[in-house]
């Protein structure tokens, strides 16, 4: 599994981050981005993350995620299709980059 989605020192670079405390918002990060999130869940279990704290990042990620979908459905009924397929390359790229926007906040200026 790891080396179809990546590399093995990928791998071990998030195993690492997780043990390092970094743990609820890794999960979070992969669970709101589009990266595989088999990733985070390998990785968690192989570092021996706490199950609650994957779960509610799990939680929090993912219900940002969907239900910002399910408002873009709500908004814009049968539309919003087209409108995800037309933008979802640029969303992808801008959730990456408020993530990394962040991530920058709590390691160099918090």
């Amino acid at each position: 599994m790891v080396s179809i989605t990546g590399t093995t020192e990928q791998f071990q670079r998030a195993v690492q981050m997780i043990r390092g405390g970094n743990g609820f918002w890794f999960v979070f990060s992969v669970g709101f981005t589009p990266v595989p999130f088999q990733i985070a869940m390998v990785a968690a279990g192989v570092s021996g993350y706490s199950l609650y704290g994957f779960i509610a990042a799990t939680t929090l990620s993912r219900s940002i995620r969907y239900f910002g979908l399910g408002f873009l459905v709500w908004l814009y009924g049968d539309k919003a299709r087209e409108i995800y397929e037309k933008h979802k390359k640029s969303v992808s790229i801008s959730a990456i980059g408020i993530v990394f926007f962040f991530w920058f906040l709590y390691w160099y200026i918090l």
